[in-house]
């Protein structure tokens, strides 16, 4: 059988399988350093490799932490307001503020109405109708949620008009 190929023919299929192994090889090498480089902290330089072991494990769990860290700070400030360029950023960014307020608000009303700043708010605002916001209506707190969601998560425009909705919304949540 061997005999009704010739010597070319052997060659080609030689040629063939070595590009396949080189093919393979480098297909593998690629899968393991994208795996690699997904990884949390990458394979290049360990944070702290020549540091004492204790200090790296102060340091990997002081980077544990940070993850968990939530916080909503105030966004505007007299001095502030005067540095935003955009007016529509600072729009939006007294939205947030203005809601921090209706928070404050509703957890002087009721100290267990505290809504901790990874939690969504329509669901918070909805399980407070029953309490706090008895009376109001759910249409109102849907319209609040979604300017506040396009306030601060929408590239559409927010400019002083929907501000100025928004804060009668607050107003009227708050006079409940």
């Amino acid at each position: 059988m061997i005999s009704d190929f010739s010597g070319a023919t052997i060659v080609i299929f030689i040629a063939l399988g070595a590009l396949v192994l080189v093919l393979l090889f480098i297909f593998a090498k690629r899968q393991i350093m994208r795996f690699a480089l997904r990884s949390r902290r990458g394979p290049h330089v360990p944070i702290g490799h020549s540091a004492p072991r204790w200090l790296r494990k102060e340091i990997e769990r002081r980077l544990d932490l940070v993850g968990r860290i939530k916080h909503e700070p105030k966004l505007v400030s007299e001095a502030s307001s005067a540095d935003t360029p955009n007016p529509e950023t600072l729009c939006r960014m007294q939205a947030m503020d203005d809601l921090k307020i209706l928070e404050i608000q509703l957890q002087t009303a009721d100290p267990k109405a505290c809504r901790m700043p990874n939690e969504n708010l329509r669901p918070f605002l909805m399980a407070q109708l029953p309490g706090i916001l008895k009376g109001c209506q759910p249409k109102t707190i849907h319209l609040l949620c979604d300017l506040y969601e396009r306030a601060r998560f929408s590239p559409d425009g927010f400019s002083s008009n929907h501000l100025e909705n928004y804060r009668e919304l607050v107003a009227n949540l708050v006079q409940m």
